[in-house]
Order: C-alpha cells, then sequence, then structure tokens
C-alpha cells in the first residue's frame, strides 16, 4: 500500500459540484493511510448528496493523519451511516481541524466526525447535524480519543444524540465543551455543556488545559486564540503582525500592510490603531479622552467607545507619581466613568487605556492573571511597574518579553553582527533571544531624531535574526527591536 503525503498550498472552493460520495477514500477497504496537511486552508462549498451510501465526508474512511484542515460551508445530505464534515469512519489521527455545514443521514452522523476510534484533538465544528439514531454535534459515537475540542452546532434525532457526542460507550473524551444554547441540548454522551457566554470565555478553555496564545501553563505551540467563540490562532492572525486578519481585510483589502507603520500619518501605528478599534485610514479617528465634567456626584471621564473592546481607568495627584486604578474592564457600549473618591482632590489627572480582550486581568494593570500566578504568589503582587528581579525591566516589560521578571539572568537581549558588512553583498545581522509565543518586529532609523521604518514585522519563533543587505552601506544608523504577543 502506497504511503500519500498531501500538503494544501491554497484554499479549494467546490462550487457547482454535486458528489455522491466521500471525495477521498470513500470505500472501507481503501482507507487514506497518509498524511494530510491542510496547512491552515480551506475547502469550500463541498456538497455531498450520497443517496444511504455509508462513510461519507471529505474524508470517508481514514486511518491517516489529518491536520491543520478547514471545511466551511458544507452540505451532506442523505447519507447512510456514518457521516462526517471531515471524516466518515476515522480510525486514525485528527487534529488542529475544523467543520462547519450542515449534515443529515441515517445512523451515525456527527458535525465533525461520524465515527471515532482514533485519537482527534485541538478541533471544533459549528453547523447542525440530523439523522435517526446517535447524532453528535462533534462526533456521533465515540469509541477513541477526543480532547480540548468543541461544537456549538444543533442537533437532532429520533434516538441517541447529544449536544457534543451521540454516543459513548467507551474510549476517552476529555476538556470538552458544547454550547447547550445552540445546540438545543443539555445532554451529552461526553463533554460538557455550558450556556454561550461561558463558550466566549477564554478562563474556562484555559482552566480545561487549551493551549493558548499569550499562556504559557498549557504549552506553548499557541493553538487557540479567541474570536467571539475559540479559534485556531492561524484564524485570527495569519501573516502574524498581532493583528486581525479579518480587521485588516475590511479596513485595507489587503493583509500587506505592516503593524507598526502609521498609513494616515496621524502618529498612532496601525497596530495601536487596531487595540483602540480606530480607523487606520483616517487620522480624524483616534482614541481619546472626550471630556471631564464636574457633576454633583464627582467628575465623569468620557471617551468613544468601541466594540469589542475595554477599559481601564486611572488616576494620579501628579504626574511624577505612579497612576492608581479606578475601575478595571469597563466593555463597550460604556463610554465614561464617575470618579466619587478623588473628585474633591485639589488636582490631579486621569487616564483611560483601551485593551483587546485576552486573558483575564482581574487587577487591571495589563498582566493577565494565569501569568502572575505562574511567577507570583498572586495577582496583587505582581506590580506591573515594579522590577522584581533587579535586571533594569519591569514585571510588564518581562510578560511581553517572554522573561522571567523573577531571575536576573532571564532578559530579552540583541546583539549586531557586523563582521560581514565589508564584504562583497555586504551585509548585518541581528541576532535576538527569542521566545515562543511572541513575535518580533525590526527596525532602522539613520539617527535617534528621526521616525524609524520597519525593516520586518512578525517574525516569529524559531527565527531569531534578521539580514539587513540594504542599510550596511550607511555610515551611521540605529536598530530597534520590538517584540508583540
Amino acid at each position: 500500500m502506497a504511503f500519500i503525503a498531501c500538503f494544501m498550498t491554497a484554499d479549494i472552493d467546490l462550487a457547482d459540484t454535486i458528489f455522491g460520495s466521500a471525495i477521498i477514500s470513500p470505500d472501507w477497504g481503501t482507507p487514506f493511510t497518509g498524511i494530510f496537511d491542510g496547512g491552515g486552508h480551506v475547502v469550500t462549498n463541498m456538497y455531498i448528496d450520497s443517496f444511504s451510501v455509508k462513510y461519507v465526508g471529505l474524508f470517508g474512511v481514514s486511518s491517516g493523519i489529518i491536520k491543520n484542515l478547514q471545511v466551511a460551508s458544507c452540505v451532506v445530505t442523505n447519507a447512510g451511516n456514518n457521516a462526517g464534515g471531515i471524516c466518515g469512519y476515522n480510525t486514525g489521527i485528527i487534529k488542529n481541524s475544523c467543520s462547519t455545514g450542515k449534515l443529515s443521514g441515517e445512523w451515525y452522523v456527527g458535525c465533525l466526525c461520524g465515527y471515532n476510534k482514533g485519537a482527534i484533538s485541538d478541533c471544533y465544528s459549528t453547523g447542525s447535524a440530523s439523522g435517526r439514531q446517535y447524532v453528535g454535534g462533534f462526533c456521533a459515537d465515540n469509541r477513541g480519543t477526543i480532547s480540548d475540542s468543541y461544537s456549538t452546532g444543533s442537533v437532532s434525532g429520533n434516538n441517541s444524540y447529544g449536544g457534543f457526542c451521540g454516543r459513548y460507550t467507551e474510549g476517552i473524551i476529555s476538556g470538552c465543551f458544547w454550547d447547550i444554547e445552540t445546540s438545543n441540548k443539555t445532554t451529552s454522551f461526553g463533554g460538557t455543556g455550558i450556556n454561550t457566554e461561558a463558550m466566549q470565555r477564554r478562563s474556562i478553555f484555559i482552566d480545561a488545559g487549551w493551549d493558548f496564545s499569550g499562556e504559557r501553563v498549557n504549552g506553548t505551540n499557541d493553538i487557540w486564540s479567541m474570536s467571539g467563540y475559540p479559534v485556531f490562532r492561524r484564524q485570527v492572525d495569519s501573516d502574524n503582525d498581532g493583528i486581525n486578519d479579518t480587521w485588516e481585510l475590511a479596513k485595507f483589502g489587503t493583509l500587506e500592510q505592516t503593524a507598526n507603520a502609521d498609513n494616515d500619518i496621524d502618529g498612532f501605528s496601525n497596530i495601536e490603531k487596531y487595540i483602540a478599534g480606530t480607523d487606520p485610514t483616517l487620522a480624524s479617528s483616534r482614541f481619546m479622552v472626550n471630556s471631564l465634567n464636574r457633576t454633583q456626584n464627582g467628575f465623569v471621564v468620557s471617551w468613544t467607545a468601541a466594540e469589542g473592546r475595554f477599559y481601564d481607568v486611572y488616576w494620579t495627584s501628579s504626574l511624577s507619581r505612579e497612576f492608581i486604578l479606578l475601575e478595571s474592564g469597563i466593555a463597550y457600549p460604556v463610554d465614561s466613568y464617575l470618579d466619587i473618591s478623588y473628585s474633591k482632590k485639589p488636582s490631579g489627572y486621569y487616564m483611560v487605556k483601551v485593551r483587546l480582550p485576552g486573558g483575564e486581568d482581574s487587577d487591571g494593570d495589563g498582566l493577565p492573571d494565569i501569568w502572575e500566578r505562574e511567577f507570583f504568589s498572586n495577582s496583587a503582587s505582581a506590580v506591573a511597574g515594579y522590577d522584581a528581579d533587579g535586571d533594569g525591566y519591569s514585571n510588564v516589560q518581562e510578560y511581553f518579553a517572554g522573561t522571567n521578571p523573577t531571575n536576573s539572568a532571564s532578559y530579552f537581549g540583541i546583539s549586531l553582527d557586523m563582521s560581514q558588512m565589508f564584504t562583497p553583498g555586504g551585509r548585518m545581522i541581528i541576532w535576538w533571544d527569542v521566545v515562543e509565543s511572541r513575535y518580533y518586529n525590526v527596525l532602522w532609523a539613520p539617527s535617534l531624531s528621526e521616525s524609524f521604518i520597519s525593516l520586518e514585522s512578525g517574525i516569529g519563533y524559531p527565527s531569531n535574526c534578521y539580514t539587513d543587505r540594504v542599510h550596511s552601506v550607511d555610515q551611521k544608523g540605529f536598530y530597534r527591536e520590538w517584540m508583540c504577543i
């Protein structure tokens, strides 16, 4: 039997074609046994009208490895037994993959997989599944293992159905969830049912051991991110510049804009405008405090709120002193804060910070609670501006650098190799200490009084250097490097 390795290099649209069976390995006797790596690409508009044929999906029967694959807007109708968006009958491995669509059949109908006797991990499914018996929002019947996965699809059947899994007589289901509201099912053979609000809370999944971007306790592969529900990080930011792809495409129509560029020349970079929820193509669109008004009850601080952003309000009596947090996590559409604590002081200053939802930050200091607990006894002891290990870098600087704030030998460092500067095709190499789950941006300026220009952004682990072949001929210049999560 030949071994097959497949790697998708582009999205595939199957519109205008109606299939009568699974597209890959539709027969029980010839299962897929190789490796299929979707590369994060999408197979869309798969339509299968199988007329009671068994083993239906993109893959009919698989004992191989399927990974990094997205099947979107699929329709499977009139299936016999064992139907799933990705695979009808799985005895192999499915990981880092998802499916969305509408499936119907007789027995063993699941939005992602019909019958599982293999291992499925870090996957999700949405859409709907319906059948006579053994129907699941994720998997119809599990005899293998399913971990760190979820489903939101609606489920209907005459007998033995569940929000996540329709039948579960052996095997293991761990760290899995389904939405009890969108599925209309409060029971399942495996998995934990929670409401929509809880399904959109990052902390729920981190506590269950999921590997999310920005946390290190559950791993450093950064598989998941949040965009309402959990999604794969690659779906949110495919070019690794720290900016959501959907936002970039909506504002620029392309993913080619760099994070630190200032397209509208208003003094705020694209990534700063993304975080603020303002328009990077319009100079007049910027985040600011609109007004400070005295009322009978105190001062009212007002700003223009943007959907999906959170706001933290601070106060200080002097700009030479640290700001005190007044309120954290004020969410859209709320656009003001009433201060009754310091309104009677003779003078003072207010500051409003805008941020995106991320890790739980109960004390509003910009440090995720899970990171603070990893290195400190509690979140209150991890003051953002304090240098706990005396190495010249504050706790918040060490958080962004991905270094240990309690170890003075752990800090972000860079070096410049000029040994090849005067060789043919001269070049300079900038090296740095690389950390998983961080992305690095290299900038250059002819002098410290001039603006830095971007040379390369979104350099991800494990890359730890950048070769500059342009500025090696300049008599002088300065490099700067900053990182993002």
